[in-house]
Order: C-alpha cells, then sequence, then structure tokens
C-alpha cells in the first residue's frame, strides 16, 4: 500500500496590521424615564462593538440606548475589536 501526496487548496490568509483598541463609556439615564439609559461610546480605533447591559440583553451598536425592566445596579460590559483583531473590554455599574 502506498501513501500519495497532493496538493490541497490553499486557505487565503488576510493579515492586517493595526493599534489595539480602547474601550471606554459613559452613560445617561433619560431624565423622564430613569429605565432608559443612553450609552455613549468613547472608544477609539474599534470597528465593532459589543454590549451587554447585565439584564441579559446585549447589542452591537455604537451608541446604544437600552430600558432595564425594573431598578437596580447592573454590571454593563462593552467589548470592542479593531481591524487588527484586538479587543479590549471595560464594564461599569450602571
Amino acid at each position: 500500500m502506498g501513501i500519495s501526496c497532493r496538493r490541497d487548496a490553499g486557505f487565503p490568509s488576510v493579515v492586517v496590521d493595526g493599534p489595539a483598541p480602547t474601550a471606554d463609556f459613559s452613560y445617561a439615564a433619560d431624565p423622564s424615564d430613569a429605565l432608559h439609559i443612553t450609552f455613549t461610546n468613547l472608544s477609539r480605533e474599534a470597528t465593532s462593538y459589543y454590549w451587554q447591559f447585565g439584564d441579559g440583553v446585549s447589542s452591537t451598536d455604537a451608541s446604544p440606548s437600552h430600558t432595564y425592566a425594573a431598578s437596580a445596579r447592573y454590571q454593563v460590559t462593552l467589548t470592542t475589536r479593531s481591524a487588527a483583531g484586538y479587543s479590549r473590554d471595560t464594564t461599569l455599574e450602571v
């Protein structure tokens, strides 16, 4: 029984160089509805965003708004990713 070799199709790979992103945000409650929070993304060098609002809801918007079902303290995490594939995250209690 012989062993044969063949050339497999190549897998293209794209390497992108660039800086790592930062992850930073601020937030403010709506004056007429304290459960409605607007998040302002202050991150730099990021191309995608993933928000976890601490209540099981998430978003990929750059600067989302979210309405909570109940008044409580929530751990909100923003994860950013750069074109080069680097990621950073930060968490604030809202």
